[in-house]
């Protein structure tokens, strides 16, 4: 799943740079302090708070049964301070996404999965922290191409491609377009 988001961010954004960072074992265990550290590092790669060389979108497709805990929450904040938007999976449990971190986190933004038809996925996790839906699809028939709506044919210059896509921005209050 991460591979496959990264592609599509590449496609969106094609001078973005990705840092993929892995903070998951092979079994897909892993812990809030790892993840804690991942998200440091990814924000402040060379430990040096003066340079801006750190990312500016976080993606975090991955979470679990729990409430957010005091040090991720921390961390989130920090995060959102500097300026960099957390994005969040809201699960796939096909339950409240209140019940599960980071995507009860504060400050973040929430993304749960739709059908090909605009509809919840029946396996996507819903509730009032979902944010925004993106197609994901059940893996079946004209579902299983619900990421790749135009199946390849449209590039990022495409108008196409550009009304398929999302957009995630910062408001500092600013009336600058």
């Amino acid at each position: 799943h991460g591979t496959h988001v990264a592609g599509l961010v590449a496609l969106a954004a094609p001078g973005a740079k990705i840092v993929p960072l892995r903070v998951l074992d092979a079994a897909g265990q892993g812990n809030a302090w790892v993840l804690a550290e991942a998200m440091l590092y990814a924000v402040d790669p060379d430990s040096n708070p003066q340079t801006n060389d750190g990312a500016q979108v976080i993606n975090m497709s991955l979470g679990g049964p729990g409430a957010c805990d005091a040090v991720m929450q921390s961390e989130i904040d920090g995060i959102v301070s500097r300026r960099t938007v957390v994005v969040v999976a809201a699960g796939n449990s096909g339950e409240d996404t209140a019940y599960f971190s980071p995507a009860n986190c504060a400050n973040v933004i929430n993304v749960g999965a739709s059908t090909y038809q605009g509809g919840k996925a029946y396996y996507s996790n819903y509730g009032p922290l979902v944010d925004i839906a993106a197609p994901g699809g059940s893996g079946v028939g004209a579902e299983a191409e619900a990421s790749e709506r135009d199946r390849g044919n449209a590039s990022s210059g495409d108008e196409r491609f550009h009304e398929e896509r999302g957009h995630a921005s910062i408001d500092d209050g600013s009336d600058a377009e």
